[in-house]
């Protein structure tokens, strides 16, 4: 761990580790809220492709035109799993009666849910103490939202390519209908 040269805690520092923590906050509610609309835009796709598929013979269809809505509705489908992926916490195993010291990261909530509120407080008093701790503690823990923010992320970016790779068969089935009519 690197070293922090002073143990004063001054203005600056205290407002960029604040800047730095509404940042990722944000970043973390707006991948949420990008997969939330995503997952809104899909399932009414998904929704209004089945009713009319059902509703219509399809077996009137070409192979070419029920390929095409199928890959549609494949992709779409896949898209809105990536979606849910990325909306989904994941929850580390509860570990019974841990030792708080051992913790990587006090900060998070799952490390600290199976342990006395008590036992919790007079743990996180000993440890801000020290404002090098301080120091040490938040980034740590900003460290570790990096690694969600980059798994949301990842996750998103595949779920709208998906998505509009989706479009693609929808988009050449709309043509081919067009050009049958005429």
């Amino acid at each position: 761990m690197a070293s922090v040269k002073s143990d004063n805690i001054d203005k600056e520092t205290i407002g960029m580790l604040r800047t730095i923590h509404q940042k990722q906050v944000q970043l973390i509610s707006l991948a949420d809220q990008k997969a939330n609309i995503l997952m809104g835009v899909i399932i009414i796709g998904l929704s209004i492709i089945a009713s009319n598929f059902f509703k219509y013979d399809y077996q009137n269809n070409s192979n070419t035109q029920n390929f095409l809505i199928l890959c549609f509705s494949l992709l779409e489908l896949i898209s809105l799993l990536f979606a849910v992926w990325v909306i989904t916490p994941r929850l580390v195993k509860e570990k019974k009666n841990q030792d708080i010291s051992k913790s990587k990261n006090p900060l998070f909530f799952m490390e600290s849910s199976n342990i006395s509120e008590d036992t919790y407080v007079k743990y996180m008093l000993e440890q801000i103490r020290s404002p090098k701790r301080v120091y040490e503690l938040l980034l740590i823990d900003f460290y570790q939202i990096g690694f969600v923010l980059k798994e949301k992320y990842k996750y998103l970016s595949i779920s709208y390519m998906l998505a509009i790779l989706g479009i693609v068969p929808a988009v050449i089935l709309i043509i081919l209908v067009f050009l049958n009519k005429s």
